[in-house]
């Protein structure tokens, strides 16, 4: 039998109690992408994103980086909000004068999020562990992203920024194994597109 490989999302302590949450915190080179190319995974998620329909669709992009999903696709939606680590990421994102893109500095980890408008279609996270410091506030964000989708709405993510995890390159962060056994206690149904997209759509009954 080969060597079992143990997850961080199975290392991670219950409850960091760290008064503000989060991985990086002051690691710019970690948290400010705003010239950064589109990273594959990220690529992959606007690959499905573009096969929705997407016509009055509100879009939450949670890590913006070079903002090039807001770019490809205001166009086309109703309403693009971002929220993002980092204050260049945000100046960049400005620059762009993009008239239905709103984005704000917020940690998704803390409290911070239901400070948004909830009735999302679609929620994009492309690194949803990778800087959770502790089981209790990663729920917390995954508690507050099933809040703010509408029913039916999807949360997608990627295997790639799933299973990267802040300054452990070579340890697996998070499996789909994993973000699928939670799924159901907050009323997602957890699935998979091509390209190894992974995606949890909010089942009916919490927020319309």
């Amino acid at each position: 039998m080969g060597k079992q490989v143990v997850s961080e999302f199975q290392r991670c302590p219950e409850d960091c109690g760290a008064e503000i949450p989060g991985l990086a915190l002051g690691d710019d080179r970690q948290l400010d992408y705003p010239e950064r190319d589109t990273t594959i995974g990220q690529t992959n998620i606007e690959a499905v994103l573009a096969d929705k329909p997407l016509e009055n669709a509100r879009v939450l992009h949670v890590g913006i980086g070079n903002s090039q999903l807001a770019e490809r696709f205001s166009q086309v939606v109703k309403q693009i909000d971002g929220i993002t680590m980092g204050r260049q990421e945000q100046r960049l994102a400005m620059r762009m004068n993009l008239s239905n893109y709103t984005v704000m500095v917020m940690n998704k980890y803390s409290g911070q999020l239901t400070q948004l408008t909830p009735g999302y279609d679609f929620i994009v996270d492309n690194n949803l562990f990778s800087y959770a410091c502790c089981r209790r506030h990663f729920m917390v964000m995954m508690d507050n992203y099933r809040q703010l989708l509408k029913s039916g709405g999807e949360l997608l993510t990627e295997r790639r920024g799933l299973s990267w995890v802040y300054r452990k390159p070579d340890v697996l962060g998070m499996s789909f194994a994993e973000l699928q056994s939670i799924a159901d206690g907050l009323q997602f149904e957890a699935g998979h597109y091509a390209n190894e997209v992974y995606f949890l759509r909010a089942v009916q009954g919490v927020s319309e």
